[in-house]
């Protein structure tokens, strides 16, 4: 229990930001296994950390705000504003040079349309026409995205004028295995490539990543252009070694100078002292080690061929059990149990300063609480046995609160001239409080309306003590007052239910 405390002091720790380190296939997974271990609100992607492409506590990463200024894009075009329209366009373009990450052909299209679009009757109108022409390459036959029969009949021309001038080459250096090249958004995987004589998108990421080397390159008609060496994708700042870093530390608290200078930016970036890093890894139990068993020695102690004995730690006591416990084909592998490692640096001091520990998973939700039980309550004057039977929906502290009991008068009650009956009928609905849930005893209280049947509708108020051992069982005592037309009437239990 010292780890599980320990984890969730430093989860409960006042730090403004939490990173989730995870690698993208599997940070879905991590993402809702860490909300069902520990709960933690405005949860940042690794991204936001390797990118550093967040500006400000609550600014977007450079992809949210590429998907923002898209959005203000389409917008934009769907009522004609060019104003709005231009401003949409700069700041697509302003995340594009921050984003690492490869983009869609299609987005970059329509970026390169708007500004195009744009610049129409403007003194930029012809460069803005020849990158658009060089990034929408071929040109659709069908309508633009951006644009109209004035756009298209603009980039016609350009595109025209490139082709006679010639297309350019632009040539790729060979990456790691695994690596990819992006041109204007398209994976290519031979070299040199043809392209249009204009500005390129150029993106190469290692396997897995989704940032990595980006620039902006410019071919010449009838030239080729190359890349002299390929990009460090494996670097100590790049994303893949820097995510490695961030797994290692967690296991040694160990910094990399290009980590510390990552994580000294990002908190300098976001306006915070710390921030602090959280991983979901999966642990399992050690297998049994299967001995290799050699023929029994010529001489052994005569202790060896002696009788077994118990050291009432339930562990085998001869060879002989030993080896049919580790051979058991039906235990199979040990499953895998998710934990959550937390790790906090601090940026004043340039260090990790809390220390490992993994989270155990919480005990389940126990949202259904009955309990059954037996006792007396006064009605109409006269002491009545009682069966009453409750039921708690909630988790925490608060539920909803129902009950339903049977009163029984030692004589017939004669209420009128047609009716009578020793039995009395009970229906209760409120709320109901429970101190101290994770403890194993706590006070407990209800208040709600109280249907006596057939005297009426009144109040009840009850009040008691819960023992709550390990398991789900519980044992109450209570003791209850209730008000209606036909006065004050006390009441007492004992029961005993249980929480699922």
């Amino acid at each position: 229990m010292l780890p599980a405390f320990l984890s969730a002091a430093a989860l409960a720790a006042p730090v403004a930001a939490t990173v989730l380190v995870c690698a993208p296939a599997a940070c879905p997974e991590d993402r809702a296994a860490l909300h069902r271990l520990a709960p933690t609100p405005d949860l940042l992607p690794v991204d936001a950390l390797l990118d550093l492409s967040v500006v400000g506590g609550e600014s977007p990463t450079a992809p949210e705000r590429l998907a923002a200024a898209a959005r203000d894009l389409d917008a934009a075009a769907k009522t004609g504003d060019r104003r709005a329209l231009g401003a949409a366009v700069a700041a697509g373009e302003a995340a594009l040079a921050a984003h690492a990450g490869t983009v869609s052909p299609e987005l970059l299209q329509r970026f390169a349309l708007g500004a195009a679009w744009v610049a129409l009757g403007t003194a930029e109108e012809p460069l803005r026409l020849r990158q658009a022409a060089a990034v929408v390459d071929p040109l659709p036959a069908g309508p633009l995205p951006i644009g109209d029969a004035v756009l298209r009949s603009a980039l016609l021309d350009v595109r025209r004028q490139l082709e006679t001038s010639g297309r350019g080459t632009l040539r790729l250096p060979p990456l790691p295995a695994g690596a990819r090249w992006w041109v204007n958004g398209r994976a290519v995987d031979t070299s040199p490539v043809g392209l249009l004589a204009g500005e390129h998108r150029l993106t190469a990421a290692p396997a897995g990543e989704t940032a990595g080397f980006h620039a902006r390159v410019v071919v010449l008609p009838g030239r080729e252009t190359a890349l002299p060496t390929a990009p460090d994708l494996a670097g100590p700042g790049s994303a893949s070694a820097l995510f490695a870093s961030l797994n290692q530390a967690f296991d040694t608290l160990a910094l990399t100078p290009a980590l510390r200078e990552r994580l000294v930016d990002a908190c300098a970036r976001w306006g915070l002292a710390r921030v602090r890093l959280v991983r979901v890894v999966d642990t399992r139990a050690a297998p049994p080690v299967v001995p290799t068993v050699h023929e029994a020695p010529a001489h052994r102690p005569a202790a060896a061929d002696g009788p077994s004995f118990d050291d009432a730690a339930g562990l085998p006591g001869t060879w002989a059990e030993h080896l049919a416990e580790v051979a058991d084909p039906a235990a199979g592998p040990a499953p895998a149990v998710p934990t959550v490692q937390a790790i906090v640096f601090d940026a004043p001091t340039g260090r990790f300063i809390a220390e490992l520990r993994p989270t155990e998973p919480p005990e389940p939700t126990r949202r259904l609480a009955a309990v059954a039980l037996v006792g007396w309550a006064q009605a109409l004057g006269t002491p009545h046995a009682s069966a009453e039977l409750t039921v708690d929906l909630g988790a925490g502290p608060w539920a909803v609160h129902g009950r339903a009991a049977v009163l029984r008068a030692p004589a017939p009650h004669r209420l009128r001239p047609d009716w009578e009956s020793a039995v009395l009928s009970r229906v209760f609905l409120g709320g109901a409080w429970r101190g101290k849930p994770g403890a194993a005893w706590g006070p407990t209280a209800a208040l709600g309306a109280d249907l006596l049947v057939p005297i009426g509708v009144g109040a009840r108020a009850l009040a008691g003590l819960e023992l709550r051992p390990d398991g789900p069982w519980v044992l109450r005592t209570e003791a209850s007052l209730a008000v209606s037309g036909a006065g004050w009437a006390p009441g007492a239990a004992l029961g005993l239910g249980g929480r699922f």
